[in-house]
């Protein structure tokens, strides 16, 4: 039976109400009584480390982090890591710098909701991240909110439909790259699932794949190699594309399939599907020893699997949106958040700026006139996402980009500058490629071999 290390930092999955809103207080063994299932399947501790609001993480707690790992790594066969929810990418990063040549696996996982909550995704979350844990997937892991996918999901739609499919490579171990020929343009379409840094976009950059395909690639160039692209969605404001294409079978006939792509963070995955939604096959194969909720194999139904019952914002009114959030006691961004899909924080604080709310406020507290004004703004917003009208954007820092969005971003201080584009697949390249030169600098210049003294030398270039 695998031993696995579960860290404690803080963040919304270890927090509880008090006077003061939602604060880091779990330790964690009261994390541990929530999951008794676990037991069954590994051997599982626990260390609290830190008890911090994730806004709050910086280099000397990651480099905390790290050192608890290198300290612990010979006894345990994995590491969890429960963390907040809005620094857990840089944090990623961050030990993936720090820990070089890692053998065993180091997950990351949180949670919109309190672990204490009634309902929440917490739970879940730490099962699962758990579980990915003793498949002993070496590395670090850890995405887009489902209105950036709108975006992604209306230029695709734009560039590719009607396209013929003319090369599938898959670059990476998690990554494929097709080349779509349309209207005698050529599109290169980059769809990651790496679980630290999912990525769908348009690219000009040829990548070259092994001499030998993998399986998976064969069996996309085998049924949809001369495809077309007949349409491409987004159920409601998932974090998912669908791609459905065209093409002719062994004996001619024209017949479709689907290619699903899931931006899920850790658990992104491409799942190619017969047309009535049983699975061909999958880039990544997740049995049900890997996730309780879904086996994604072959011969398998697909479906999207619902860990929290939040509402569609695209099918909510002005009224609705108004009506939940009176009956959340959680701040009003975070109530946005939480009881809608596809909403990031970030987003949910600009909405909460546009209607001249402070999202900080518990959404319970708003008075009526204040509720329906965010109401408002809230279903203008889905209307422009419904209607196709995007404004992606990068925030940046003097040189560093801080975040992107869809959607205008107008809450930042003065001394952010907001660059648009007019494409989301330009932002995005140009976003994570910022920050990989800048994260590179960032953990070269500060964490020095001195610095990192205490790390393993194992660990280290």
């Amino acid at each position: 039976m695998k031993k696995i290390l579960l860290i404690a930092t803080g963040g919304t999955i270890a927090s509880s109400e008090s006077s003061e809103g939602l604060t880091p207080s779990i330790d964690v063994k009261t994390l541990l009584t929530y999951i008794p299932e676990i037991e069954s399947i590994c051997h599982l501790e626990g260390i609290s480390v830190m008890r911090v609001d994730s806004t709050n993480m910086n280099p000397k707690l990651m480099a905390r982090i790290a050192e608890t790992i290198a300290q612990n790594y010979d006894a345990y066969d994995g590491f969890v890591i429960a963390h907040g929810t809005d620094t857990m990418a840089y944090s990623a990063a961050g030990i993936t710098y720090m820990l070089k040549n890692l053998a065993k696996p180091v997950v990351f996982t949180g949670s919109q909701i309190p672990i204490e909550a009634l309902y929440t995704d917490a739970k879940k979350n730490l099962s699962d991240a758990i579980r990915f844990a003793c498949e002993g997937i070496r590395g670090v892991y850890v995405a887009f909110d489902g209105i950036v996918i709108a975006n992604l999901v209306k230029e695709f739609s734009d560039a590719l439909t009607g396209g013929k499919i003319a090369k599938i490579t898959q670059t990476e171990r998690d990554e494929l790259l097709f080349t779509i020929k349309n209207f005698r343009e050529t599109k290169r379409l980059l769809l990651s699932v790496n679980a630290s840094l999912p990525l769908a976009y348009l690219t000009d950059t040829n990548k070259q794949g092994p001499m030998t395909a993998p399986n998976f690639c064969m069996l996309l160039r085998k049924h949809i190699g001369s495809g077309r692209i007949v349409s491409v969605s987004q159920p409601g404001l998932e974090r998912c594309i669908h791609f459905e294409i065209e093409h002719l079978d062994e004996m001619g006939d024209l017949c479709r399939k689907l290619l699903i792509v899931e931006l899920m963070g850790k658990y992104s995955n491409i799942i190619f599907c017969s047309p009535d939604g049983t699975i061909l096959d999958s880039i990544k194969h997740i049995s049900v020893q890997v996730s309780s909720v879904r086996e994604v194999l072959p011969g398998r139904q697909y479906f999207l699997p619902q860990t929290v019952a939040k509402q569609d914002p695209l099918t909510a009114s002005a009224d609705d949106f108004a009506s939940i959030l009176a009956q959340s006691p959680a701040p009003a961004g975070k109530a946005i958040y939480t009881n809608f899909t596809g909403i990031s924080p970030v987003m949910a604080e600009e909405f909460c700026y546009e209607a001249s709310i402070d999202a900080d406020r518990p959404a319970s507290e708003l008075n009526e006139l204040e509720r329906t004004h965010l109401g408002h703004t809230l279903e203008l917003a889905m209307e422009s996402i419904k209607n196709g009208q995007f404004s992606p954007c990068i925030v940046y820092r003097e040189d560093e980009p801080m975040e992107f969005a869809a959607l205008p971003l107008t809450s930042f201080p003065p001394e952010y500058q907001v660059e648009h584009f007019d494409s989301i697949s330009k932002v995005l390249e140009t976003y994570y490629a910022s920050k990989n030169v800048i994260t590179l600098h960032l953990y070269t210049s500060c964490f020095s071999l001195s610095f990192l003294s205490f790390i393993c030398p194992r660990f280290l270039l």
